[in-house]
């Protein structure tokens, strides 16, 4: 314990003391060419390198140090052997805030990737969202807490009798769309391009949409941070100062089990016929239509999750197009 000590004193004292701009350390490869080099750039501040055995830069990123801890700082850039970008990483203020841009080596974007709060996309070869997620709704256990659900933030107000509706129809054409009470969605309203988001809708009059805003809250109970969606306010809005809805019937925590279930099951049920295939060599003939049916069957449930993360994505609904009409019995 006591000579680790002194090995940090040492190292602190070198990357303290050393010209900035200067490389500090320097790893090699056996060849004898450059593996990894960390550069003094300021009194705590280090960009560290990383290459290929080939020469070409790996990855690149600055750190400083506090109380003894790395901390990442700034944006760090990953690149693929033929020097094309492959991921650009923006780090925040906090140690879990990050924003990842990740291409393909075409140099097509293949995902952008928000946390620990934000909206996720991920995108196809034609560069379509495929799969987008908001952290409160597939990646933490968080969502609208019960209670709000229920309406007990309701009680002793005028809005239970304002609310005439628990569902609309977006209708365009032949195409039509539900929307229920209980979903969360996204307002743009006309005169201001700002999004309003966790808008969880509480139901619709006549005229009107009545939903409650919603926004991050992050505890921290010592063992881990979690976050959870905390109330505001209800509010009533008349639909002609709606431009634009951002929504998805299946944005929600059941439609994103029911895609990775899916998922799951499918991937098991195409790799089971292989690794039963080996064990039972020879009754082969005998288990051949059940393999053959359990590779069907998981290839389309498979299929399947895919269709299920596509319906997930929210899609705009400009009202100039869309028509919004809540059904009233």
């Amino acid at each position: 314990m006591k000579y680790t000590f002194v090995i940090f004193i040492q190292l602190i004292s070198i990357f303290c003391f050393a010209q900035k701009g200067s490389i500090v350390e320097e790893l090699k490869y056996k060849t004898g060419t450059t593996k990894q080099i960390t550069i003094n750039r300021g009194i705590d501040t280090f960009e560290v390198k990383k290459y290929y055995k080939s020469g070409k830069l790996n990855d690149s990123l600055r750190f400083t140090i506090v109380e003894e801890k790395q901390k990442l700082i700034g944006t760090e850039k990953i690149y693929y052997q033929s020097g094309k970008i492959a991921s650009i990483i923006t780090y925040g203020k906090n140690d879990d805030e990050t924003i990842t841009l990740n291409y393909k080596e075409d140099g097509r974007i293949a995902s952008h990737i928000v946390k620990p709060t934000g909206v996720s996309r991920y995108y196809n070869n034609n560069g379509e969202v495929i799969i987008q997620y908001d952290e409160n709704k597939f990646d933490k256990i968080v969502s609208v807490p019960k209670r709000y659900k229920e309406g007990e933030h309701l009680k002793n107000t005028s809005f239970p009798f304002r609310i005439t509706s628990k569902k609309a129809i977006l209708s365009k054409d032949n195409e039509t769309i539900k929307v229920q009470s209980g979903a969360l969605l996204t307002l743009v309203l006309k005169g201001d391009t700002t999004p309003v988001n966790h808008c969880f809708i509480e139901g619709f009059s006549k005229d009107s949409i009545y939903y409650s805003k919603f926004n991050y809250t992050i505890y921290d109970d010592s063992i881990k941070k979690f976050e959870t969606l905390t109330y505001k306010k209800t509010f009533a809005i008349s639909l002609n100062k709606i431009n634009t809805i951002i929504y998805s019937p299946t944005y929600s925590k059941n439609g994103a089990l029911k895609a990775y279930s899916n998922y799951i099951v499918g991937t098991s049920l195409k790799v089971m016929p292989f690794l039963f295939g080996i064990l039972f060599l020879n009754n082969i003939q005998t288990l051949a239509p059940y393999y053959g049916g359990s590779f069907i069957l998981g290839f389309i449930l498979t299929k399947r999750s895919k269709t299920l993360y596509q319906s997930a994505v929210p899609k705009k609904y400009n009202l100039k197009d869309w028509k919004l009409t809540p059904v009233i019995k």
